[in-house]
């Protein structure tokens, strides 16, 4: 009797399991459809949104093509500014790539014409603006080195009743090792006196810093 008992048991709570299966099998259905669905509406917006990608692009490409139509092969920053955009649009267009290395090539070309234009325009006396204020950098340490070495071959003695003499001593040393440190700089940079002198009345007339 006991193990009949069980049986009908067993088979009651077997009875019981089926609808809660059927329910739970139904929800999964139900789960699985909703998350088909919603994959669905995600790939079906991907592709409209992709669509309208590739539409506004094909729409600004048409525009940029027309404007770079009309701007001339001369202005070549426009131009390049313009084809590296197309190029963006459109990275496998060879047609872009090579637009795009013409016009940096004339860039750069450019710069380099305008660079040899600057330089040749601030040459003097062989110089440049740069190398000019080098010599009067150097120049002007000369003359200071040719006052503290006059004075310490010829100090002066201001008790001394020639004094006059003294000082007139000392400048002429000081001049004497002027004129040799000067001539060093004039040859360094291959010019004469007189232009070095001229370099140094262009310091002074543009504020160049004194050293």
């Amino acid at each position: 009797d006991s193990r009949l008992d069980n049986l009908k048991i067993i088979e009651k709570v077997k009875i019981e399991e089926k609808p809660k299966q059927r329910m739970e099998r139904e929800k999964e259905r139900i789960l699985e459809e909703k998350e088909a669905q919603m994959r669905e509406k995600k790939a079906e917006a991907e592709a409209e949104e992709s669509a309208s990608k590739n539409k506004n692009e094909m729409i600004i490409k048409e525009l940029l093509e027309a404007k770079v139509k009309k701007i001339p092969v001369s202005r070549y920053k426009e131009n390049l500014n313009i084809y590296k955009q197309l190029s963006a649009l459109d990275p496998e267009n060879e047609r872009y790539k090579r637009k795009v290395a013409f016009y940096e090539d004339k860039l750069e070309q450019q710069k380099h014409k305008n660079n040899q234009f600057i330089k040749k325009s601030n040459l003097k006396y062989g110089l440049t603006k740069s190398e000019r204020m080098k010599v009067w950098t150097e120049s002007y340490k000369a003359e200071l080195r040719a006052i503290r070495e006059a004075e310490k071959i010829h100090p002066i003695n201001y008790n001394s009743k020639n004094i006059k003499e003294e000082l007139y001593k000392q400048m002429e040393i000081q001049d004497k090792l002027n004129d040799k440190y000067q001539a060093e700089i004039e040859k360094k940079y291959n010019i004469t006196s007189e232009q070095s002198l001229e370099i140094a009345v262009e310091a002074v007339e543009n504020g160049w810093p004194i050293p």
